[in-house]
């Protein structure tokens, strides 16, 4: 099972007003991330954590949710037409597909995990190769925030 904070996400409708509030408040953050399915984040690095600040630039490339297909750009459109906050917690994993089976024997997640890869920006502009998978968990008394585990 997981643990341990792996990062939370700052939903807004403009990352750069919000990058620009975190460097104010003296955090460091990495340049623009880009996803494949139409939302933007920039990183507020921690020490063992870190904030995934992110906006949804690119509507048009949203899927929709699925069966068994949990989709991230939709449930984050949807949260910032409504507020702008803390959208979802992401517990640390250390295999994801056993914790999406753990997910679905509570009755909490029927989600299949979901792997990508992105090339990311540190803050000093050189690019990093990160792979993730993630197993997402629904809460039917928390539908506004959603859980997930990161296996990195």
């Amino acid at each position: 099972m997981p643990h341990g904070l792996d990062h939370i996400v700052h939903a807004v409708r403009d990352v750069d007003a919000a990058a620009d509030f975190y460097v104010r408040a003296g955090f460091m953050l990495g340049g623009r991330n880009r996803h494949p399915w139409g939302t933007h984040n920039r990183i507020v690095q921690l020490k063992n954590c870190y904030i995934e600040i992110l906006e949804v630039a690119e509507p048009e490339k949203i899927v929709p949710h699925g069966p068994r297909f949990f989709s991230f750009g939709a449930f984050h459109r949807d949260f910032v037409a409504h507020r702008e906050g803390f959208s979802m917690l992401l517990l640390n994993s250390r295999d994801a597909v056993q914790d999406a089976r753990a997910f679905e024997a509570a009755g909490i997640g029927s989600f299949d995990v979901f792997d990508f890869a992105r090339e990311g920006k540190r803050p000093d502009g050189s690019t990093v190769k990160l792979a993730f998978s993630l197993a997402f968990a629904a809460e039917p008394n928390s539908p506004d925030v959603r859980f997930a585990v990161c296996q990195h």
